[in-house]
């Protein structure tokens, strides 16, 4: 086992990370409030229809609340996937920069958004996460969350870890 996180470190770790850059390829800012709960309604249809334009996602969802982000991401960063995974960021092969993608199905439902469609806006109770977080060693607890958003995608929990310039490992 890694660590047992709080809810307020995983809190701690959502927002110290927003707006930030990462030092994993291409240095983006880290966007989970931003792009995946900060959003108004009118906000999440308008992301919608510009990514569905460009043939990227066909689903944009987000939390519905603060405490449901939080309350995620503390599921989510004590879940045995995670617990397993964190470590081989920080073992002898591990940087600065390295990047692990975690797609976790809990038990916990947390109240979502979802926008597939110009028009309407929906919710449902989300099980399945996905957070991508990257090494970045002047975060709290050298963690610094890229990406983190409820998905209806359901399956086996996975990781895919990459090095800071995007190779797989």
């Amino acid at each position: 086992m890694y660590r047992q996180f709080t809810k307020s470190e995983a809190e701690d770790i959502l927002r110290s990370s927003e707006g930030r850059p990462t030092l994993h390829r291409g240095q983006r800012e880290g966007h989970a409030g931003q792009q995946h709960l900060l959003l108004s309604n009118a906000e999440l249809l308008a992301r919608y229809d510009r990514t569905a334009r460009n043939n990227k996602i066909n689903m944009i969802t987000a939390f519905s609340s603060m405490p449901d982000m939080v309350n995620a991401a503390f599921e989510m960063l004590n879940a045995p996937i995670s617990q397993l995974a964190l470590p081989r960021m920080f073992g002898a092969a591990g940087h600065q920069g390295m990047r692990l993608d975690i797609h976790y199905n809990g038990n916990t439902a947390f109240r979502a958004r979802y926008a597939q469609g110009s028009e309407v806006v929906r919710t449902f109770p989300a099980t399945a996460l996905v957070l991508v977080v990257d090494r970045v060693d002047v975060r709290p607890f050298r963690l610094h969350v890229q990406s983190f958003f409820p998905t209806f995608v359901t399956g086996p929990d996975h990781v895919g870890l990459k090095t800071a310039n995007g190779a797989e490992v």
